[in-house]
């Protein structure tokens, strides 16, 4: 058994820019649960087959080479909102999330306090104008923080701000493990950082529930490219789990892996079947 790391962990993978090879792919699907490669044939589009199996590899690699296990014995489930968790986790503190959008899966994980992540890009490319789009989406955001979204007189930094304040919902809601049917308005953000980079991470953003701020909550924000920011939410360490130094173990920034990264450490849990190569590259990219 590996001598088990530190579960601090921030990795982003660009599946967008990700062409497998035949050899890639095989590979890849040798190394996931049976059930939940399954999942990824049933998707329509090469675009989602390869998000979905790049989330499953990230945690793996967790599992691999941070808590110690074969991969062999490395088992994953679903609790009733479909958030992944480790069945066999040895170190049931160890809270880890997955996540992705535009062209980049993003994963964390930390031990000894919930955690949730959240990857956007900053575009939108829905049908409707972008002025309708805001319009039907107003109701998720309190109005102090669409007060903030609307300031800009100009739309590309309108979307950003929206785009931000949506990736830190995402974040929270993710780290809470509660699904769908939350009610966003009663979660409201103050950004006190106009502006992200990919040099930094800000930290400074208040997390207010009901109007009542919540201190017991950190936001680390960054850009992992020019056009993709990223929110992680962590859940400060109760008292019995404070060690004296309450700092987090990384500074937040995302390590960006290639695919022989990803997949150093994990045997294949089958023989390589050609045939999964065929039941993908038959997909289109994505919807024309």
């Amino acid at each position: 058994m590996r001598t088990k790391m530190s579960c601090s962990v921030r990795w982003a993978f660009n599946f967008g820019a990700w062409n497998p090879s035949e050899d890639d792919w095989v590979k890849a699907a040798s190394c996931i649960q049976v059930e939940e490669l399954k999942r990824i044939d049933g998707f329509v589009y090469k675009k989602d087959s390869k998000a979905s199996i790049i989330g499953r590899l990230l945690m793996r690699k967790m599992a691999v080479e941070r808590l110690g296990l074969a991969n062999d014995v490395v088992q994953f489930a679903r609790n009733d909102h479909q958030k992944p968790f480790l069945l066999n986790n040895v170190l049931p503190s160890v809270s880890f999330n997955v996540s992705h959008h535009g062209s980049f899966c993003v994963f964390a994980s930390e031990s000894n306090r919930p955690i949730g992540v959240d990857v956007v890009k900053v575009e939108y490319s829905g049908g409707k104008s972008l002025s309708e789009f805001f319009r039907l989406m107003k109701r998720q955001f309190t109005a102090n923080e669409w007060a903030a979204i609307i300031a800009p007189s100009s739309e590309s930094d309108r979307l950003y701000r929206f785009c931000r304040h949506w990736c830190l919902k995402e974040s929270y809601v993710k780290a809470l493990g509660v699904g769908v049917g939350f009610d966003l308005q009663r979660v409201g953000f103050r950004l006190k950082t106009v502006g992200l980079s990919r040099e930094s991470v800000v930290t400074d953003t208040v997390l207010e529930v009901d109007g009542t701020p919540a201190s017991n909550w950190t936001f680390q924000e960054t850009m992992i490219d020019d056009e993709h920011c990223v929110a992680v939410a962590l859940h400060s360490k109760s008292s019995e789990d404070r060690d004296g130094d309450d700092r987090f173990e990384v500074s937040g920034n995302f390590e960006p892996l290639t695919f022989e990264e990803l997949v150093r450490s994990l045997a294949p849990l089958r023989p390589m079947d050609p045939s999964r190569w065929l039941t993908f590259d038959r997909k289109p990219e994505k919807p024309s």
